[in-house]
Order: structure tokens, then sequence, then C-alpha cells
């Protein structure tokens, strides 16, 4: 219980911190505190994830590019190596998701459109609607066109929309080929999501 407190209290002491540099280093350190949640460091694995799950939210509050890298390099390493618990990887995302003008969280946003588990795509998909990010239109379209989970390729087309420019307020509006096919989409609510697009 005080390990949580302490991260939380860590958390939001550094909110609007105005040292970037003590931010970064507190990021560093909550980055080697994660490293060291090893499974035979916790007894309890319940206790474990609910460390990672201040861990990350943590390191979202920071809203700083350092703290977003260290999600990316403990939740989304690439290659194969995923993190047992999707739904950190999902906190992760909303994480990012507050920052996405920032390269670091649009990489983890990447990262997280491409993961193994459908909800941490439909999570970076819905985060994509709420704050769209212009490099991240064409992973998106990838999932209109190539998801297997009708309920990512949804989110997909919800989120390829809100990047349109009509939708951003911009008169230059032009049609968007991966929203055109969706209206034929196999699934008839990607059907009338892309049509309502």
């Amino acid at each position: 219980q005080r390990p949580l407190l302490l991260l939380e209290a860590v958390g939001l002491a550094q909110v609007g911190c105005a040292d970037p540099a003590a931010g970064s280093e507190l990021a560093e350190r909550l980055g080697a505190l994660w490293a060291r949640l090893d499974p035979g460091a916790a007894p309890e694995p319940d206790a474990r994830f609910l460390l990672r799950l201040r861990l990350i939210q943590a390191l979202a509050r920071l809203g700083l590019p350092a703290a977003v890298a260290q999600l990316q390099r403990r939740l989304f390493p690439g290659g194969t190596e995923r993190l047992a618990e999707p739904e950190l990887r999902q906190a992760a995302v909303r994480g990012a998701a507050a920052q996405v003008a920032l390269p670091e969280s649009q990489e983890l946003l990447r990262a997280a459109l491409r993961d193994a588990d459908a909800g941490v795509r439909i999570a970076a998909a819905t985060a994509l609607t709420e704050a769209p990010a212009a490099t991240l239109l064409p992973p998106l379209e990838a999932l209109i066109r190539d998801d297997a989970w009708p309920q990512v390729r949804r989110a997909a087309v919800e989120a390829r929309a809100a990047g349109c420019p009509a939708a951003a307020g911009r008169p230059e509006a032009r049609e968007v080929p991966a929203l055109r096919r969706a209206t034929t989409d196999r699934d008839e609510p990607v059907r009338r999501q892309a049509l309502l697009a």
C-alpha cells in the first residue's frame, strides 16, 4: 500500500513541474523501479500489476518526452516481446494520447496500433479519435484494410475520419480511399461507421 501512495504522490507532485530536467530524472528513476518489478520481486501478481499501473499513471502525468519514452521502452519494446498484461498497455496508450504532439507519444501509439492484442489496438484508435495525429493516419488506414477484428476496424474508421480536414474544421476535405473501401466492409457496423464519416 505504501509504495502505491508514494508513486501517486510523486506523479501528482511533478504535474506541471517547471523543471524538465527534474521531470526527466524522475522518469528515469520510475523506469528503473519498473525494471525491478520482475516476477520474482513481488510475491503477489496482483500487487505487481497494481504497482505497474501506478508507475504508468505517474509517468503519464509527467507529460515529458522522457516519461513517454520510458512507457515505450517498458510496454512496447519491439519485436515479438510484449508485456503480459494488455490492460497496462492500454493505460500507457491513454497516457501517451494526452501528449499526442510529442514524437515519443506518436511512436508509442504507432506501436500500439500494431499490438497483438485487439483491445490495445482499439484503445490506440479510440485515443486518436479524440486527439488525431496526421503521422498516424497510414497505420489507421492499414487497420481499416487489414485487421481481422471488426471492433478494431470500426475504431480505426472513426479515428481516421477524425483526422480528416473537414472533421478538424478545415474546408479542404477530400475523399479518403480507406474510408470509401470501409463502406463495403464485411461487417455491417463498420460499413455504417464509414458512411457516417
